[in-house]
This record gives structure tokens, sequence and C-alpha cells, in this order.
């Protein structure tokens, strides 16, 4: 077995630390996006709740930049900015959305001093998003208002009265009482990823927004089985992907915090992304454990290069310059292909990896001709790449390293079966 060529966002070295610098720099990204947005046209409640929430955090990022860094870049606050930054949504709905649950997050770092003032919310509140307790916690009637200072985290409850909600670190809840209800909906995937959670709650506010011509949105659905059954097969297909590719996963901590569950398809496998969203992919449940370590490494690769995009725009002709695809009906930017080139050529190296080491699910017709489409696929967009990219400095090295590490691949792959099409376009 060769020596796979490592490179930026393809297949990082274990040194690598260029996702953790841009991870950071997106939440700086949405910070600045929640610390500036103009308040005129906001609801009187919205703008004094807002107003005064952005001056306690100005003190708290000072005092304890990295605490509040990580809690702005929880998959239940982080989408909701980064549309606000994108110029979609309503600011209203996502303010209403988000500032809760930064709150609760913010609560949960009290022993670092975050919150030197309390932060109010006075709008009510009929769910709550406790990311960090990974709980989903319901409020009826609706709550109130909140409050989360030095001490922990208040709720006025619909019935008038208060209640003290003190999170603790481990995922307990608080405590059960008429009117309100506490439910599990984070569930980790491996100990060493303690992030890294199935989801039955979303909170990105383009989620039922769909790019894809076959595919109409990701409402949050188990497709009819259990979390157990998810949990155990999107297991096996980290144990696969860690196996096989061990410096991708190894970036995995810091690419992926949640999978959303978006149903069950036996034939054909479907997932998403979105680059206001990175750190949370959608996936259909698949029986076969090679198609979901696919779509692992195919939505996290879309989630890094998404998150760069925040940074530098990678090609100047991205959203300008479009080509004809040989596995969707509809037209693509030269963004479309690299987001594909870039998602499929590393699934080409799992695909390498499995072969060499004579791994059972590499075995059979399958297999063979899977591999060598995504070859032949990965061949063609690395081609019209090459043609029709305009990258940056940044791009031009990401591109650089695919060529690379395609190349090698190429060069290794066996001779493909009769019936691949010589049109293949990468399927992402």
């Amino acid at each position: 077995m060769g020596i796979l060529p490592q490179g930026r966002l393809s297949l990082p070295s274990a040194e690598d630390k260029t996702m953790l610098r841009v991870i950071r720099k997106v939440r700086l990204v949405a910070m600045k996006k929640l610390l500036t947005f103009p308040v005129d046209g906001l609801s009187p409640s919205l703008r004094l709740n807002l107003s005064a929430a952005r001056t306690i955090l100005v003190t708290a990022l000072k005092k304890s930049p990295d605490q509040v860094l990580d809690a702005i870049g929880s998959p239940d606050v982080l989408p909701g900015l980064l549309t606000l930054a994108s110029g979609f949504g309503d600011p209203e709905e996502i303010f209403a959305e988000i500032l809760p649950s930064l709150m609760v997050d913010l609560s949960h770092r009290r022993r670092f001093g975050v919150l030197a003032e309390p932060i109010i919310w006075e709008n009510p509140v009929a769910e709550l998003k406790d990311g960090r307790g990974r709980r989903v916690i319901r409020f009826t009637p609706p709550a109130k208002s909140l409050l989360a200072d030095a001490s922990g985290f208040a709720v006025a409850l619909g019935d008038e009265s208060r209640e003290k909600l003190d999170f603790p670190d481990a995922p307990k809840g608080p405590p059960e009482r008429e009117g309100v209800e506490s439910a599990k909906a984070l569930f980790p995937l491996r100990k060493g990823l303690p992030r890294l959670c199935l989801s039955t709650v979303d909170s990105n506010p383009l989620s039922m927004v769909e790019a894809h011509p076959d595919k109409e949105g990701n409402s949050i659905d188990l497709g009819g089985y259990t979390v157990e059954n998810w949990c155990d097969s999107l297991g096996q297909a980290l144990d696969l992907v860690e196996q096989m590719v061990p410096t991708w996963y190894s970036e995995l901590g810091v690419a992926l915090e949640r999978i959303v569950p978006v149903g069950y398809l036996p034939e054909a496998h479907l997932s998403a992304s979105y680059r206001e969203a990175p750190g949370t992919v959608y996936m259909t449940l698949h029986p076969n454990i090679v198609t979901l370590s696919e779509a692992l490494i195919h939505e996290t690769q879309h989630g890094k290069i998404n998150a760069y995009s925040w940074l530098d725009p990678i090609l100047y002709n991205a959203h300008t310059t479009w080509t004809e695809s040989a596995v969707r009906p509809d037209l693509r930017p030269i963004w479309g292909v690299l987001l594909a080139v870039h998602a499929f050529v590393p699934v080409a190296a799992m695909h390498y990896a499995m072969a060499e080491a004579n791994h059972p699910l590499a075995s059979g017709d399958w297999f063979e001709r899977r591999r060598a489409q995504v070859l032949k696929g990965n061949a063609n967009g690395i081609k019209t790449i090459k043609d029709k990219a305009e990258p940056t400095a940044v791009g031009k090295e990401i591109v650089e390293a695919l060529i690379e590490l395609d190349a090698f691949l190429q060069a290794e792959a066996p001779p493909a079966p009769p019936g691949i099409d010589e049109d293949q376009m990468p399927p992402g």
C-alpha cells in the first residue's frame, strides 16, 4: 500500500491545525454579525433584549474569549448568525431561536466567570435547546422570560411561577414539573468525539431550503428506525472511516458536530449540508455501511470548504462560470464541481485503502463498480476544474492538493469494469 499524499482540507497530516483556525475565524465572523446587526426595524422588545445582551457579551468576550466563541460556535447558534451574515432569514425568528440557546450555553460555563451581569430574554419561549446538556426543554404554556447570570439559569413560566433551572454539567436536565418537559435530543456517537451526536433537534433556519432537484428539504425523520439503530449504523460507518483514512478521521472532532436524520432510503442515499451550518450534516439511513461512510466523508468535506469560504472566496469565478453535469439534470456553477471533487477524492482514498487492506466490504462487483464510478467522476471533475476554475492563492493550494491525491489514486486504480459512464461526474 502506497502512502496517500496529504494536503490541506483533503487528507490532512496529524499536525495540521487548519480547521481549528478556520472554525475560530468563522465564529468571529458570526460574533461580529451578532454585535453589529442593525437593530432598526426590529420589534421594541427584541431591540431592547439584543442591545442589552450585546453589551454584556462584549465584556464576556474580553474576559473569556475562548468560552464565548465556543458558545457562539454551537450548532444551535452559529447557523442562525451565518444565515443573517448571508443576508437570508427573518431576524426576529432567528434571534428568538439563537439568543435563548446562547444563554443556556453560557450558563453552563458559569464556573469560568463568563457572565459578570445577567442576560435577560423577555419574549415567549415554547422550546429551549440545551446543546451542552444534550436536551430540549418544552414549556406549556410558553415561558414568559429567561435569565442567565453567574448563579445559573432561571425561567418565568407561563403560569406566573418562576423556576430555577440549575443545568448541571452532566446531561440530567432540569427537574420534571408540570408544564416543563425535558427530553434527550442529542445522542453521542463516539467516546473519542464527545461533540459528535445524532441530533433529533435542528436550529438551522435554512434546513428546508433545498438545492438538490431530487430532494425536498430536511425534515427530521428517523425513517421508522430507532435512535439505537441509527447510532449503531453510524458507529459502524465511523469505524470504517477511522480504520481506512485515520488522518482524515483525526480532523472529524473539529469539522463535524451533528448528524440530523432525514429518513430511510433502501436503494438511494441522500445527504445535505449548508454553508451557513458548518458542523451539521443531514443524512438518510442506508443498509450499506460503505455508503454511509461515503456520506460522512462527502458532507464533512463540504462543511470544511464551506467554512473556509467565509474567509476566502477560493475561486474567483465560483458562481459566474457554469457547466453541465452528467449526474444531475441542472447546470452547476464551477463552485459546485469543486465541492463535488473536494468531497469525493477523499472518498476514493477510502476505497483505495479498503482494497489494499482486503477489507471484507471491498469484495464483490458492487464495490468494484462503485470505486470505478467515483474515480471516473473525480477524473472528469478535476479536468473541469483545471479547464475552467480561477482559484485564489488559498484556492490554488486546495486544488493542487486534490489534484495530487487524485493522480495517486488514478495511478493505483485497477482497470474499470465495462459500462462505467465516460461522462461520469462526481455524484456530490
